[in-house]
């Protein structure tokens, strides 16, 4: 935890998140090859940032051991790579303070095996999905957004799909398909 600055995690191969570790700070980046989840099954991890004008930015791809839950917060942007996990619940919120006009870019595919919520804190955020989410046994959700964007071949999938936007955009390439 970083109270009043930055946490940073680089240069690594694997960094591991033991049961119920939590991640905070004024800004949160982790560039490490994998962010792996080693906590037992039903265990929660957060990881968590503070401040509008900061973001968590995970450019590791997510995945885990057991079957863990994985809570991902921040006042400001968050930007995220690719997630494969078990059948924990895997939620991710921009704007968590509801006070700001901020984004939830998702930059690879998530494939989680309980429930997925991606959402903005208020009603004026922006969710861009860059790559196909699944939730296989749970639902999908995505809520809380002014404008869900969903790129060039882009599915979505769960037990239940729910979008809560104002605007569904597909901002895909003409001809392609999203699912």
């Amino acid at each position: 935890s970083a109270t009043t600055g930055a946490l940073t995690i680089q240069n690594a191969a694997l960094a591991d998140l033991a049961d119920s570790v939590n991640l905070s700070g004024a800004g949160v980046s982790i560039t490490a090859t994998t962010l792996n989840l080693s906590g037992a099954n039903a265990s929660t991890n957060t990881i968590s940032s503070t401040g509008d004008a900061n973001a968590v930015s995970i450019t590791a791809s997510i995945t885990d051991t057991n079957n863990p839950n994985l809570t991902i917060s921040s006042q400001g942007n968050v930007s995220l790579a690719a997630v494969t996990m078990g059948t924990g619940a895997f939620s991710v919120t921009a704007d968590s303070n509801s006070n700001g006009t901020n984004t939830l870019a998702v930059n690879g595919v998530i494939n989680n095996g309980g429930a997925v919520t991606l959402g903005g804190g208020g009603t004026n955020d922006t969710i861009d999905i860059n790559a196909s989410v699944s939730a296989t046994t749970g639902a999908l959700t995505i809520q809380n957004a002014a404008l869900a964007d969903l790129a060039d071949s882009v599915n979505l999938s769960g037990a239940g799909v729910s979008i809560t936007a104002t605007t569904l955009n597909l901002s895909g390439a003409n001809a392609s398909t999203n699912t």
